[in-house]
């Protein structure tokens, strides 16, 4: 059975990527203020990979290739208003 790894996209907005990175990362240290923001932007450069994975739960991997598995993407909301 494959791994589902749910990549985030790289032309996610900051506001969604934060939301993901607060809602499912556990911080069990210290770290920079901006993290969150350097992260975000080194991916929307295609510098690095982020995604989620059940292999590492509580925690956001950080990669420089696609892993391999059952990818699902993850990005922003899609505003359908008219």
């Amino acid at each position: 059975m494959k791994k589902t790894i749910y990549l985030i996209s790289p032309e996610i907005d900051y506001k969604t990527f934060k939301k993901l990175h607060d809602k499912f990362v556990i911080e069990t240290g210290l770290q920079p203020d901006e993290m969150e923001k350097i992260l975000w932007e080194m991916l929307r450069d295609k510098q690095i990979y982020c995604w989620f994975s059940n292999d590492c739960p509580n925690d956001m991997v950080i990669g420089f290739e696609i892993p391999k598995g059952k990818i699902t993407i993850l990005s922003s909301p899609v505003d359908k208003s008219p």
